[in-house]
């Protein structure tokens, strides 16, 4: 290790930042003003913006499992041996507010490998797309996936003893059950804990979402409170039924968050799937319009979204949130002034089409970025 992380700039200059390795003691990089592992860092990174990272070093989380889990196949062909001490369960809560205040006791009571918020849905849309086009049409079965398991979280458990596994699951059961949700233990489905568990563990399913139509996209939002996360996915779901009953992007449903707590649950990453079939003009036509209400939807929240990274929505966000889009461009400037990496991502510039879209959408933008533009 040459430091918590080596960094080759656009320029070909060699950049060491941090201690680890470095064999110049403790000390802290970041003194007044802007940071350069900030600038690295930022929120999610500079997606190849400004250079490559060729070494770092990262924080380990304990993994009381074993060292390798035997797994053959892959997909929905795996199967792994499930080992001791783990355990797969789906929680499902009557409410927002039980589901929330269970989440946080969760992370309270510090137990657990994994945790997922996904709509219920999601798993058939993934794993049977052919039989969940034709469920989409029952009435019934929106109502179940929709609204009795509109709350759910699965909880995947993993210990290093018999003591501890009970200690973990024993926790679960009881935060759950006094929240007024139910506790399905998915370990009695032996076929889908094998196939699923690489899934959870080493994040393969999540491919299957290119199944039902072909590709995907998702409305993403900052790192926030699990509040905050819950009103983002309202507001997604809104959007997502007008264009689904319009034909703009595939029927999943509606409800499909894909979110994942951290820091001991207060707060979470989250991301709103929606599905789209390449081929299909109509489809094609929708993803400008589509990823315009999504800003929309973040500049009512007050909320900069993640994916603040497309240029479009940069510009609009950027003057709003203290002009980090023309921070941004100076960092560039200053760092790659030949202009070598690829900073589309980072701080290219751009703008939506407004012909495309719906005049009285384009109106209410206009007049929320009047409203939130910075005095003077």
């Amino acid at each position: 290790e040459k430091g918590w992380a080596e960094w080759v700039l656009p320029d070909g200059e060699v950049l060491r930042i941090g201690t680890p390795g470095s064999g110049l003691g403790w000390f802290n990089p970041d003194g007044p003003g802007p940071s350069l592992r900030g600038i690295m860092r930022g929120s999610a990174g500079a997606l190849s913006g400004l250079g490559i990272f060729t070494r770092c070093a990262l924080k380990l989380y304990n993994w009381p499992g074993p060292p390798h889990i035997k797994t053959e196949g892959c997909l929905l062909d795996a199967s792994s041996e499930v080992p001791e001490h783990m355990g797969f369960y789906l929680c499902a809560f009557p409410d927002r507010a039980s589901f929330l205040d269970a989440v946080l006791k969760i992370g309270e009571a510090e137990i657990g490998y994994n945790a997922l918020r996904t709509a219920t849905a999601a798993y058939l849309n993934i794993m049977t797309p052919r039989l969940f086009k034709k469920l989409t049409g029952t009435k019934a079965i929106r109502a179940l996936m929709g609204k009795t398991l509109e709350y759910t979280l699965m909880m995947v458990l993993v210990a290093g003893s018999d003591e501890e596994f009970e200690y973990q699951s024993g926790c679960l059961f009881s935060i759950v059950r006094k929240k007024g949700g139910i506790v399905l233990d998915m370990g009695t489905q032996g076929y889908f804990v094998r196939m699923a568990l690489m899934g959870f563990v080493r994040a393969t399913l999540p491919a299957l979402v290119f199944r039902i139509g072909g590709s995907f996209n998702t409305a993403l939002d900052r790192n926030d409170a699990l509040d905050t996360q819950e009103n983002w996915r309202d507001a997604c779901l809104a959007i997502k039924e007008e264009w689904i009953a319009s034909g703009g992007i595939l029927d999943d449903m509606g409800d499909n968050p894909y979110y994942v707590p951290y820091e001991n649950n207060g707060w979470a990453h989250c991301e709103v799937v929606y599905q789209f079939d390449p081929r299909k003009p109509e489809h094609r036509a929708a993803l400008e319009p589509i990823f315009l209400d999504f800003t929309i939807a973040a500049l009512e929240q007050c909320m900069e979204p993640m994916f603040s990274s497309d240029p479009r929505v940069r510009s609009i966000i950027g003057p709003l949130a203290g002009g980090f889009d023309r921070w941004q461009r100076e960092v560039s400037r200053a760092l790659d002034p030949g202009e070598a990496a690829d900073s589309t991502l980072y701080s290219g510039e751009g703008s939506f089409d407004l012909s495309v879209a719906d005049p009285a959408k384009v109106e209410k933008l206009n007049t929320l970025i009047e409203r939130l533009k910075p005095e003077g």
